[in-house]
């Protein structure tokens, strides 16, 4: 039927006292009977309970900050665990509360010592006090032999004994130390006393290798080799088992194996970077296999460990690499370097590496990287020295300071394991078809970079894809995580973000960046304590992109904000899209969620949004703001306890649609108590309601200021005043809402309740809340 005023839009004379904060002296008010209202039965899914009078549900959730280790979850009452409670041996729970830490002796260990995993003490490299020569030797060396003690069997020089042992042979070498190269090319055991008695030091001017085992199984223990071009290489089709062995200041490498490698309890250290590169610890290619077990690899160049090539194979376990260095131009320095190979590591440490940590990556898709670590710790990684260049490309960052790279046709899996301290970003997964997957894992502790530039914990970017599982993130310096790019993607399940830090003068402290066409998937976690925004998709500033997100039964809570008073929020979205199910954003600041920018669509269904705080300045609390030509629908979910106005569209072409659910209980601001709008149209924005309750707000239900609404059986319920509508917006009672809606139109279906309003409707002109920062 055609529109007519409401009989009723004329008999109030004012607001009452309620907008006496807001517009002076209250008028008398018309007494209005508050009836005696029936809940309806509100059948809420499992994790839920039935709020506002049965017209919606609230989240069974833990309110209060979670503890170091813990998070809220939906349907449990009190936080619960993150990570694995048990460390694996050689580990410790770390002081934050937040995983595991390595033990490691504080210093770096030097002479016949190596770092052992799970001690606090250098450990001996071999025994030199256990029965020696060994049984079954039958060649003997010794450089303290006289001229008449030489035989056959018993030798000087080790590379005399080692030509005349036949196959097989034992070869006992006595301490001293030999000035020598040895080349094994049949089997053969050389067996030393131990490793801080027994030296095998390069001639002088030699240029060659210390051990070259060019045929056959070659076993070598219990000695120090020092000062030589290559420490030892094991060639293509040969074969070396080494063990209780010091490799130390050799020059390109202190290992290289082409063929097959067995190593136990050694160290590899001070590589000497010969012409301002190389000097590696233990480099693996060619197809080579190898496994390292207790080994330490410190203070080289370039690299720590290498696997590279196709077919090459490696397993690390109880592995220390340690202060690896850049080389001469003041690049690289990488702990572990797997490049179109396969890494197995356990239980190991890679520590105060320069650049990355560990870096999975190869170009080459017939040849791709694969990396598992698991109950391992990659941590303290610093920055390279490169002057002061800033981010540069589409991401990638110059100064790096990476604990794990994942990049090209490089794969990685992180399990119950910890990356920690990093000098820029802890975690990045980059360039299509690079992927990773962190589960029962805690990236903890990122630094600002050295030109004092935010980093992010974790960054997925150019087409990468990131799984992260039963993990947590936490004290990112700037951002937890980012997604950027076309085809990038971060799933988040089970998992936590937490502590996010602001470093100002940016615009930082998100918990999760998603920008320029990204992708997102959240289920079941939790984006907790951050100072800027928890989830911020896309930005507030000229031409920026956000991406496509998906949440569900996840929490966005307890917003820090910045240092001056402002920010805090749940969730922001610019220029993107964002589906929000079952979730709960409460104890937030300044505002919950945010809908603005004309490419900007969101759909929020069975969620809650409440217990928003004010802002420094006692001001914005509120619940949901769709402005700028943002559109939300919201369906089925409830907005209570927030400050100033609980639910807000204004500005042209912002569209906020409504369906089901409750607005309840929108309180003052703390500042001044003016306000506590329930749902508030203004300035030419456009608002449909349907089926909706709102009720108990501290001033008014909704407030319609130059923008258009329609309300559809909607309840409109003890408030102090239930319906405002002014400057220049036109009200009109119909039976049922039209479809053609004019830019001033207000609509009100004639099933509409008013019931239990101190004033129904209001008249006059009242102050409306000012549109909110971005």
């Amino acid at each position: 039927m055609p529109a007519t005023p409401l009989p009723w839009a004329t008999l109030l004379v004012g607001l009452g006292a309620a907008l006496a904060a807001c517009v002076g002296p209250a008028p008398v008010l018309e007494a209005t009977p508050t009836p005696t209202e029936v809940a309806p039965t509100r059948t809420c899914p499992p994790g839920w309970k039935s709020a506002e009078s049965g017209s919606a549900c609230d989240a069974i959730v833990a309110d209060t900050p979670c503890p170091a280790g813990t998070m809220p979850v939906i349907g449990q009452a009190e936080c619960q665990p993150v990570l694995p409670p048990l460390c694996a041996a050689g580990f410790t729970p770390d002081p934050s509360g937040w995983g595991c830490a390595d033990i490691l002796p504080a210093s770096l260990c030097a002479g016949a010592t190596r770092e052992a995993v799970g001690q606090t003490e250098c450990q001996p490299v071999g025994d030199c006090s256990a029965p020696f020569p060994p049984a079954d030797a039958t060649v003997f060396v010794s450089a303290a032999y006289t001229a008449a003690q030489l035989d056959a069997s018993h030798f000087a020089s080790l590379a005399a004994a080692v030509a005349a042992a036949p196959a097989s042979a034992v070869i006992a070498v006595e301490a001293g130390t030999y000035a020598e190269r040895l080349t094994l090319d049949r089997p053969v055991t050389l067996a030393g006393r131990c490793a801080e008695q027994v030296v095998l030091q390069a001639p002088a001017g030699s240029g060659s290798s210390g051990i070259l085992v060019n045929a056959g199984h070659a076993t070598v223990r219990g000695l120090t080799v020092t000062g030589h071009y290559n420490g030892a290489i094991v060639h293509a089709g040969a074969e070396l088992t080494l063990s209780d062995a010091v490799f130390d200041s050799n020059q390109i490498l202190g290992l290289r194996v082409d063929g097959k490698a067995t190593v136990a309890r050694s160290v590899f250290r001070n590589g000497l970077a010969e012409a301002g590169k190389w000097g590696l610890g233990v480099m693996v290619q060619y197809g080579a296999e190898a496994t390292l077990t207790d080994v330490a690899a410190t203070h080289n160049r370039q690299g720590g460990i290498v696997f590279e090539d196709p077919g090459t194979a490696g397993v690390l376990e109880r592995v220390v690499v340690r202060d690896t260095l850049p080389r001469g131009d003041g690049t690289n320095g990488d702990g572990l370097v797997v490049s179109g190979a396969t890494a197995d590591v356990r239980s190991s440490v890679f520590a105060e590496s320069t650049e990355v940590g560990v870096y999975v990556a190869s170009p080459d898709p017939s040849a791709p990287s694969e990396a598992t670590l698991t109950d391992s710790v990659i941590r303290d990684t610093r920055c390279r020295a490169v002057g002061d260049p800033g981010p540069v490309g589409s991401g990638y960052l110059e100064f790096y300071g990476t604990n794990l790279w994942v990049v090209g046709y490089g794969h990685a899996t992180v399990t119950r394991s910890a990356l920690l301290r990093s000098g820029g970003a802890s975690l990045v997964v980059g360039k299509t078809p690079a992927n990773a997957r962190l589960e029962d894992s805690v990236v903890r502790k990122t630094s600002p970079f050295p030109n004092g530039y935010s980093t992010t914990a974790i960054a997925v970017q150019e087409g990468g894809v990131l799984q992260v599982v039963r993990s947590a993130v936490v004290d990112g310096a700037g951002v937890g995580a980012q997604v950027i790019g076309a085809g990038s993607r971060l799933e988040l399940s089970e998992s936590v973000i937490a502590d996010a830090r602001h470093l100002p003068p940016a615009r930082n402290g998100h918990g999760i960046e998603v920008q320029s066409l990204a992708t997102l998937d959240i289920v079941r976690s939790a984006v907790v304590g951050s100072a800027g925004t928890a989830l911020m998709i896309g930005g507030n500033t000229p031409g920026a992109t956000g991406g496509a997100c998906q949440v569900d039964a996840s929490v966005f809570a307890h917003g820090t904000g910045y240092e001056d008073g402002t920010f805090g929020r749940a969730v922001e979205l610019w220029n993107g899209t964002l589906d929000l199910h079952g979730s709960a954003l409460f104890d937030n600041r300044e505002v919950a969620l945010v809908v603005a920018g004309a490419g900007s669509r969101a759909t929020v269904s069975a969620s809650v949004v409440r217990d928003t705080r004010c802002d420094g300045a006692g001001k914005s609390g509120r619940g949901i703001n769709v402005q700028e030509g943002g559109r939300l629908d919201l369906e089925d979910s409830l907005l209570s306890r927030n400050h100033d106005v609980g639910l807000e569209v204004g500005q042209p072409d912002s569209r906020l649609f409504v369906q089901g659910g409750a607005i309840a209980e929108t309180l003052g601001r703390t500042a001044d108590g003016k306000f506590g709008l329930g749902v508030a149209a203004l300035l030419d924005g456009r608002l449909d309601l349907v089926g909706v309750r709102v009720s108990r707000n501290a001033l008014i239900g909704l407030v319609v200021d130059h923008a258009a609404a329609t309300l559809d059986a909607c309840t409109l319920a003890d408030n102090a005043v239930g319906l405002h509508v002014q400057d220049g917006s036109t009200l009109s009672e119909v039976d049922q809402v039209p479809a053609v809606v004019g830019p001033l139109d207000v609509f009100v279906s004639t099933d509409t309740v008013f019931r239990g309003n101190a004033t129904r409707m209001g008249e006059g002109t009242i102050p409306i809340p000012d549109p909110l920062s971005p």
